[in-house]
């Protein structure tokens, strides 16, 4: 594939287009089924964004882990979120997250328009919300880090897209970018690479006809025993 799209370059539309023949849309489509997690209320689903904003998976995987853990794993809730901001803190929250994290605590319903007003969020919440809520269609997020980071993965990058990167590789997708935002929002780092090895036979790069995910790939992405959370998926819930 043409490093032509990347940074530092000025593209045509059909070379966008081009360095996008990744199908994205339809391997996300074809895995929907298996990363697809389980509803949480809007409380959760926003606090957990929040806590994402700028972060890798496996740190914001830590943070809801503890909470999870003081909270008898039950969703978060203005009635039963008693943590203390030393200890939010302790587990490697900022102040300016810890701050979001109870203005969203005071809304009286969380929705994209009610998420407008926690600053802390910006624009990044709203949106994502909007992603995971499934408001819009057509929603990217170029803001945050795991999309980035696999995208970076998917096209055989050694480091995450960037911002200007991403942009230019969504037009593409438009009209299926919430599907896309959600699918590389939620795919652990090593689901992206392990992705990979599972199309590598298919024609990865779009020109063949959609293959059904192996028995190996979907018991990885799919819930195992009582854990509600794919192996292979980045869990906002845990």
């Amino acid at each position: 594939m043409s490093d032509e799209i990347f940074e530092g370059n000025d593209p045509s539309e059909d070379r966008i287009f081009h360095a996008a023949d990744l199908d994205l849309f339809s391997i996300a489509n074809r895995y929907r089924k298996f990363w697809k997690l389980p509803e949480r209320s809007p409380y959760h689903t926003a606090i957990s964004l929040l806590i994402g904003k700028g972060l890798p998976y496996d740190t914001v995987s830590k943070i809801m882990e503890h909470i999870g853990q003081a909270l008898g794993n039950k969703d978060i809730s203005p009635k039963n979120f008693h943590i203390t901001d030393k200890k939010l803190k302790s587990w490697g929250l900022s102040q300016e997250k810890i701050d979001g994290i109870r203005k969203i605590l005071a809304l009286e319903e969380v929705s994209s328009q009610s998420l407008c007003k926690i600053k802390e969020g910006g624009i990044y919440l709203v949106k994502a919300f909007k992603v995971i809520q499934e408001e819009d269609d057509d929603v990217f997020l170029p803001d945050d880090y795991n999309v980035l980071r696999n995208l970076g993965i998917l096209f055989f990058r050694d480091k995450p897209m960037t911002k200007t990167e991403a942009m230019k590789l969504s037009r593409a997708w438009q009209g299926h970018r919430s599907l896309i935002s959600y699918f590389l929002l939620k795919l652990k780092p090593d689901g992206a690479v392990k992705i990979l090895d599972e199309e590598e036979s298919h024609d990865f790069w779009g020109h063949s006809k959609p293959v059904t995910p192996s028995p190996t790939l979907v018991a990885d992405m799919s819930a195992v025993n009582d854990d509600p959370v794919p192996e292979l998926v980045k869990s906002i819930s845990s």
